[in-house]
């Protein structure tokens, strides 16, 4: 049971961080139909959220002994959560504002 409630933290908090970083990062385009984004813009952001997405975990890496969860396990949903989040994200749509530089 223990190691099910840490996944299940884990989950929440990756989850949770990983839609909020996608709201933050392209709240642009989900505001702004006609908004457009170069290449430029979409690789930058592509890399921030990379960034986030190492703080989060690094967070969980340094509150290991303050959380009283299994450190890997939580961890390791985290991981899973903010991936899904960046998978199922509708990337389509963003591609479909993206500018093609000259």
């Amino acid at each position: 049971m223990y190691y099910v409630v840490s996944a299940l933290a884990g989950l929440a908090f990756g989850g949770l961080t990983g839609y909020i970083k996608y709201f933050v990062l392209w709240r642009k385009l989900i505001r702004n139909e006609s908004a457009v984004l170069t290449s430029r813009q979409l690789y930058l952001k592509m890399g921030i959220s990379s960034l986030i997405n190492i703080l989060i975990l690094a967070f969980i890496f340094i509150s290991r002994n303050i959380v009283p969860c299994d450190f890997m396990i939580m961890l390791l949903a985290a991981a899973i959560a903010l991936s899904l989040t960046g998978k199922l994200a509708p990337m389509k749509t963003i591609a479909e504002h993206i500018k093609e530089d000259s």
